[in-house]
This record gives C-alpha cells, sequence and structure tokens, in this order.
C-alpha cells in the first residue's frame, strides 16, 4: 500500500467577528458609547472626553472606601469592533494607553466577559503620572484569571466576547482623582503575514496552537502502517482545545472526503488509525483543524 499525508493543512478560513487593529482613540470628542461601570454600586455611569481620550473620575470622598471603574465597550460601543468572536478572529493582544491625572491607581486590570465568566489579568502599575503604554497579551496562561482554571474555558469565552474593559481601582486617598484611556485596540494574527518563514501563516499558527515566531513550531504529521495486515496510523503535533478532522482521497483529481471528525486533541500528539485502507491505495490524507 502507498499513502501521501498532507500535513499542517487547515481548511477554516478567518471570520473576523472582531475587527482585529481597529483602534480607538475618541478624536471625534464623543464617547463612542463607551461606559464607566461601577459594578460595586451595580449602576452605569457616563464617562467624559475632554479633548480625544476617555476620562473617569473618581470625586473626592470622606472615608476610604472600595471603589473602582470599568471604562467598558460592548456591542454599542465603537461600533461593535471590540466585541465577539476573538478566537476566529485570532486575538493575540490588546494595546491602550493609560492617562493618570494626580494619582496612581491601586489596582489596575484588562477584563473581559464571555460565555458567562469573567477573565482578568493584573497589569503593572504606572511609574508616575501621565501616559503609560500597555500591551497585553489575550491567552491562557498569560496571568489572566478568575474566569475558571481549564483552557477550554478561556476558549468558550473567547468565543463569545460581550464586553471588553479596563478596570481602575480607586487610589487610598480621599482626593478626587482622574484616569484617562486612549489608543485602544486589539490586534489579531494575520492571514498575510508568514513571522517565522515555516510556510503557515500567523493566523494558521494561531488556529493550529503553534508559535508564529519559532520555525520549529509547525502543525506536522507522520504517517505509520499498523501492526494489522492493512491499515495507517496518522500522528500529528496537537494543541490543548482544538478539534481535528481527518479526510481522505485515493484521487487527488476528485478530491477529499471526510474520514473522521470531532476528534479531540490529546497534546501533545494525536494518534488516529486508518483501518478501512485495506487495499493497494494509494491514499492521501489530510488533517484539519476543525475548530
Amino acid at each position: 500500500m502507498v499513502a501521501w499525508l498532507l500535513a499542517g493543512l487547515l481548511l477554516c478560513s478567518p471570520v473576523l467577528a472582531v475587527t482585529p487593529d481597529a483602534v480607538e482613540t475618541w478624536d471625534t470628542g464623543a464617547t463612542e458609547s463607551w461606559v464607566r461601570w461601577d459594578p460595586l454600586n451595580q449602576a452605569p455611569s457616563s464617562v467624559s472626553n475632554p479633548t480625544n481620550y476617555l476620562r473617569a473620575v473618581f470625586g473626592s470622598q470622606t472615608m476610604s472606601v472600595p471603589q473602582m471603574h470599568i471604562l467598558r465597550a460592548d456591542t454599542n460601543a465603537s461600533s461593535g469592533v471590540f466585541v465577539g468572536d476573538y478566537w476566529d478572529a485570532a486575538i493575540t493582544n490588546a494595546t491602550f494607553d493609560l492617562y493618570c491625572e494626580s494619582h496612581i491607581p491601586k489596582q489596575l486590570s484588562l477584563y473581559f466577559y464571555g460565555a458567562g465568566r469573567w477573565w482578568g489579568s493584573y497589569l503593572p502599575l504606572p511609574g508616575g503620572t501621565g501616559w503609560t503604554h500597555y500591551d497585553v497579551p489575550v491567552r491562557h496562561g498569560s496571568d489572566w484569571r478568575f474566569g475558571g482554571e481549564v483552557s477550554a474555558e478561556f476558549k468558550a469565552a473567547m468565543k463569545a466576547v460581550e464586553w471588553i474593559g479596563l478596570v481602575i481601582e480607586r487610589n487610598v486617598s480621599l482626593d478626587s482623582q482622574a484616569y484617562g484611556l486612549d489608543n485602544f485596540s486589539l490586534h489579531g494574527a494575520s492571514d498575510l503575514v508568514d513571522t517565522d518563514e515555516d510556510g503557515m501563516t500567523d493566523w494558521a499558527e494561531f488556529i493550529a496552537g503553534t508559535l508564529d515566531g519559532d520555525s520549529n513550531s509547525v502543525f506536522a504529521a507522520e504517517l505509520g502502517l499498523t501492526n494489522a495486515p492493512s491499515g495507517f496510523v496518522l500522528m500529528w503535533a496537537s494543541a490543548a482545545d482544538r478539534v481535528y478532522g481527518v479526510n481522505v482521497s485515493t484521487n487527488l483529481a476528485a478530491g477529499f472526503v471526510p474520514e473522521a471528525g470531532g476528534i479531540t486533541a490529546t497534546p501533545p500528539v494525536n494518534v488516529y488509525i486508518d483501518a478501512d485502507a485495506t487495499n493497494g491505495g494509494p491514499y492521501f490524507y489530510e488533517i484539519e483543524v476543525e475548530e
């Protein structure tokens, strides 16, 4: 029997429910329907745009009590470009600039909400007043927590993000204090760029769970014979939370047909046996990432 394996072929294509690399600058003087939400008081409140950024103010008070603001974007904000399916859009990181007028916040974090869960990432505090730039990876294992412990829960949330926001906790000072947000953007892996020149675009590497900066990290597969008189063993590098499919053809001109689908990842390697390969072939196989 003869078989060829087409490893690393991805049949899915990007579905950009969000808009990677869109930047909200608030240069129109409007708030673009972003809101300041105080979850402790369970009440939404407004924000302002003094010139070309989003501004939230903690008023002065006579006693120290926990107080936080979430500068939040949902489907109504910025034409909805910051919510939706982060997974299919291959969102890799979020960037923004934070402005501290007179105080440094007690705590700062980036959150998103999806599939009934909050996920947050604590961020380092600014070194002083003025503007500070942040670049935050958006992937499980990069300090994202609170929504669950397993990466499957993180993936489910990423596929249905309802809002994303910057959480600012009030400084312990009782004085009035104000903070600003500017240049908020989500960045996605490109389907046109192959950073490590290994034959897979950065988007394809995101979907496959490989590293777009490492040419040795590829969606590779191997083929071997079974111990039985007929059949082939297919083995490929797998990543957590992926679901795979195997397609087969005996005539490339006629195309491929599904052999098996819904194959759950078993990192670091998945194994599938095609025991139906019982004649002389030839057999051609392709492995796809279904989701």
